[in-house]
């Protein structure tokens, strides 16, 4: 069985050469700190930190300088001991700020010594969103929420529908990933196909308001697009919104019948929630 020892961060920012730390909300940036040499606190363990001279004493394995950021390593199970989760915090220094940069996150999901998931991705900050250091003692899986992974259209298809061929297991694109998606690569002839599979896994996932989003956006450009319709009406029946669901299934069959597509792929479900 895989072991992990679950570190407890609490950090507490000191005064350094008399002037003392100030921090910001964690709806803010940025940890705004008087000096570039500070000290926090992990376990019971105090380490200073010296941003100009890229020094840390005393010296560990969970928090060091990897070029110009600040490493702050967590490995966590997050109450579940199953699941295997390590997080890598990079704060960057500019002017008088310590900024979070990014958070590389990684999660193993095992039974019984067996590997059953294996997850690893970036998170960038977005809209405002923040972490500085006292708030890593409390942050979980669930917070990823407020970032953004850096992805591109084909990883995001693959986290949607399955990572790779030996882990079978799947993660949902929130708002804002999605969103910027569809600024790096806009919808066209090239992308509709990814962004309709992207949609269909999303649905798979119960994530039915975000397969919407992107169906809508599809449909609004290729209103003819039969599997659309589909994929639309099967996550609008998800919702339980029955009469839109209907009124799309039957769209749909009628696209298949004037376009003259192989009828008896119409599944089943179609046929009964068109009634």
């Amino acid at each position: 069985m895989m072991k992990t020892l679950s570190l407890l961060f609490a950090f507490i920012l000191l005064s350094c050469n008399g002037q003392e730390g100030k921090m910001k909300s964690r709806k803010e940036s940025s940890l705004i700190i008087k000096d570039k040499n500070f000290t926090f606190s992990i376990q019971d363990n105090n380490y200073t930190v010296n941003f100009a001279t890229k020094s840390i004493v005393p010296k560990s394995d969970d928090v060091y300088f990897e070029n110009n950021s600040l490493i702050v390593k967590k490995t966590s199970e997050d109450d579940n001991p199953h699941n295997l989760l390590i997080y890598r915090y990079y704060f960057t220094s500019a002017s008088n700020t310590i900024q979070l940069n990014k958070i590389d996150f990684s999660k193993e999901t095992y039974v019984e010594q067996d590997d059953i998931c294996k997850l690893s991705y970036t998170y960038l900050p977005t809209n405002g969103s923040a972490l500085s250091p006292n708030d890593i003692n409390t942050f979980t899986e669930k917070d990823l929420a407020m970032y953004t992974r850096k992805l591109d259209l084909k990883q995001a298809l693959d986290i949607v529908s399955k990572i790779n061929k030996d882990y079978q297991c799947t993660s949902s694109l929130n708002d804002n990933e999605i969103t910027l998606l569809l600024k790096q690569y806009p919808l066209n002839e090239k992308t509709v196909n990814d962004y309709n599979n992207i949609a269909y896994y999303q649905e798979q996932n119960k994530n039915y308001n975000n397969s919407i989003f992107i169906l809508d956006k599809i449909l609004s450009q290729y209103p003819n697009r039969v599997v659309a319709w589909l994929n639309y009406a099967d996550s609008k029946w998800g919702l339980n919104n029955k009469q839109v669901s209907k009124e799309a299934y039957i769209k749909y069959f009628n696209l298949m019948n004037s376009q003259s597509k192989d009828m008896s792929r119409v599944p089943q479900r179609v046929k009964d929630r068109m009634k």
